[in-house]
């Protein structure tokens, strides 16, 4: 419950920061999708690193950072994709930021907890 309350949390953030960047900043949409992915995620890490997944913080934070930036880069290039060619079929870039978001956390949380946060692999490890 606590990684999707964490999901909602950046992807208000993420949202955010996209909507002032095609609105007010008037950059390209997948441009704008992926600054803003960039924010949001690094607010899902922080949060869910903190609280989200038990054992996360007994592990040194420079492989799960080195783990996250590799995660991180997929999904810059998965939903800047998403976001840009579904901007092909419509107008409407925050619902296309929603489907990419989806499927993307749906991924993410596999990855989150049994690759970057994995309290049994880290005690293996150190």
């Amino acid at each position: 419950m606590r990684y999707i309350t964490f999901a909602l949390i950046s992807f208000t953030v993420d949202t955010a920061v996209l909507v002032f960047l095609r609105s007010a900043a008037h950059v390209e949409v997948g441009v704008a999708a992926i600054l803003a992915n960039a924010v949001g995620f690094g607010v899902n890490f922080a949060l869910n690193r903190a609280f989200a997944f038990d054992g996360a913080r007994a592990g040194t934070i420079a492989p799960q950072l080195f783990q996250w930036i590799t995660l991180f880069c997929i999904n810059l290039l998965m939903t800047g994709g998403i976001v840009q060619g579904l901007s092909f079929l419509w107008a409407y870039y925050t619902i296309s930021k929603i489907v990419a978001t989806v499927a993307t956390q749906v991924v993410n949380y596999f990855i989150f907890r049994f690759w970057i946060f994995n309290p049994r692999r880290m005690t293996v490890a150190e």
